[in-house]
């Protein structure tokens, strides 16, 4: 976290508010654990050192609060929500699953309006990637997966994403908030689409367990070298966790 940083930001986005850039400067250093789990968050310092009011940085932390990657101890303070690697990669394993097998039935029942519907949240994703704050691009790929889990009609799976879409949220974004996996992943939804042309089962399994691989494993090589260093990196973060 530093000035340079936010004055970077503050120029190249002159029309975003000062909470958003506070939001995703913030963001960004827990998802690459630059600020540790259970650290406490030191309003005074943050605002001196950014020279911003305490309100949009309260406004900012409230978001991260909402968002579960900080909480809010009575009478202690603001702290990094603590982080479990182990939970972690059980989730991340078991939502390539589920995931894979929701698209297996999509792609068996899905519509030729759903898709296009589908093709549209992948815009969308590939537009926040460019143009977006961080909160905007999880919005908006947190929108195309759960559609992909509605357009497979089994009540099963949907219940089943329903119980861990919350922490899904939270933790996915530990890999993929970084701008140089945007290609791979804005790729990857729009491989989703095609393959659902093809109305093949194990076509739409195999793409979604591509697309999602890197958030449970950096042991594959579906992915090239700069994307596969960047998720190495992380995910070692992870084990180290341990």
């Amino acid at each position: 976290m530093n000035k340079l940083d936010f004055e970077k930001k503050i120029k190249e986005n002159p029309f975003k508010s000062i909470t958003n850039i506070l939001y995703e400067i913030i963001l960004n250093d827990i998802v690459n654990f630059d600020l540790i789990p259970d650290t406490k968050i030191n309003e005074s310092q943050i605002a001196e050192l950014f020279d911003v009011s305490r309100t949009p940085l309260r406004d900012a932390l409230q978001l991260l609060i909402n968002q579960g990657f900080l909480i809010k101890i009575r009478n202690k303070g603001t702290f990094v929500a603590p982080f479990d690697s182990e939970d972690y990669f059980k989730l991340s394993k078991f939502r390539v699953q589920l995931e894979s097998l929701a698209a297996g039935y999509a792609a068996e029942e899905i519509t030729d309006k759903e898709i296009n519907q589908l093709y549209k949240y992948a815009k969308n994703i590939e537009k926040a990637y460019t143009t977006s704050t961080y909160e905007e691009i999880f919005n908006a790929e947190n929108i195309f997966h759960s559609y992909l889990i509605q357009c497979s009609k089994n009540n099963y799976i949907i219940q089943s994403y329903d119980l861990i879409k919350d922490k899904i949220k939270r933790y996915h974004v530990y890999i993929t908030a970084h701008p140089e996996l945007y290609d791979y992943s804005s790729k990857g939804h729009y491989a989703i689409c095609e393959v659902m042309k093809f109305r093949q089962k194990e076509m739409a399994e195999l793409a979604v367990q591509k697309h999602l691989s890197p958030i449970a494993s950096y042991k594959k090589n579906s992915f090239d070298e700069a994307t596969l260093s960047i998720i190495k990196n992380k995910l070692k973060k992870l084990e180290n966790m341990k």
